[in-house]
């Protein structure tokens, strides 16, 4: 009986000291130490935070600061040169910006192989001034689109293959053929060109192409409508004598003799092939989008010389 009660006290008095008040946790402690834990494994953690667009980061402004929109810096104004007071030397002073020499338009630097500087006079030049002077047909259809305006014919793509217009300007097997074309915004294979060598004018449907593209390249194929088949006779090359991209004029050439046929860009020869497949007909310009939906350029002048 002694036992029982003996063994009663001392349960009672466990209880009573777990019902005894416990000491106060310091948490903020705890939670500094945790952040100088992840300051010391992680010493960017305090200016990043991760971005939920990915691997960006987006930095973490202090309390005071205000975000602000970027905006492009703008050009100070040089100090114009004609009111500047001349410095009291003998020697001329470099000027404080670089001097800029633009680029001619390559009519204007012709180099020696240019068969403009042989051939003479055209024997015909339609430089669009004088109205529709060698009968363009001018319009819309499902592949291209053009007008005669402002002393040029403007070209555009309206598909997704080659579209070309023939002026009624009767051919032959050995001509010397230029066209002048002034590219808008264009990349990649935005394609523009000479057609020529086209048998019948009203089918439209075989001939040769001379093509140069935006990101500076050229080829020669033909394309035999009777039987819907394309064939390359020069795939394509690169040439640095082509101006690339957006708003660049280029002169384009083609030299017909015989089977022979020349290439020319800005008056340097690129190319040549020997194919007597179409043997002459007549000539023209033609657009072929790829990059740009509704591709456009400006034929600014077209000649041609009969050898």
């Amino acid at each position: 009986m002694k036992k029982i009660i003996f063994s009663l006290t001392i349960v009672i008095l466990l209880a009573g000291c777990s019902m005894l008040p416990q000491a106060p946790v310091d948490q903020d402690v705890d939670l500094s130490t945790r952040v100088a834990q992840i300051l010391t494994e992680n010493p960017d953690a305090s200016t990043q935070i991760p971005s939920p667009m990915g691997n960006e980061t987006l930095a973490v402004l202090p309390p005071t600061a205000t975000p602000t929109a970027l905006v492009e810096e703008t050009a100070v104004p040089t100090e114009d040169p004609a009111t500047k007071t001349p410095l009291p030397t003998m020697t001329p002073l470099p000027s404080e910006t670089p001097t800029i020499t633009p680029t001619l338009p390559p009519t204007l630097m012709p180099p020696a192989s240019d068969p403009r500087l042989k051939l003479g006079n055209p024997s015909s030049t339609d430089t669009f001034t004088a109205g529709n002077q060698w009968v363009w047909p001018i319009g819309q259809d499902e592949y291209s689109f053009n007008e005669i305006k402002d002393g040029s014919m403007t070209m555009r793509g309206e598909g997704t293959t080659s579209g070309w217009r023939l002026p009624a300007v009767q051919g032959g097997s050995n001509l010397y053929i230029e066209g002048t074309f002034k590219t808008g915004t264009c990349a990649g294979k935005d394609t523009y060109g000479i057609v020529f060598r086209v048998p019948i004018r009203s089918e439209a449907d075989r001939g040769y192409f001379f093509a140069v593209s935006c990101d500076g390249m050229y080829r020669l194929w033909l394309w035999d409508g009777k039987t819907k088949k394309a064939t390359t006779l020069i795939w394509w090359k690169a040439s640095d004598a082509i101006l690339t991209g957006s708003d660049q004029t280029n002169r384009l050439g083609v030299m017909t003799t015989g089977e022979k046929i020349e290439l020319y860009i800005n008056g340097v020869l690129v190319g040549d092939a020997t194919d007597a497949t179409f043997p002459g007909g007549y000539f023209g310009v033609y657009v072929d989008p790829d990059a740009t939906e509704k591709f456009t350029y400006s034929l600014e002048e077209m000649s041609y010389w009969i050898r």
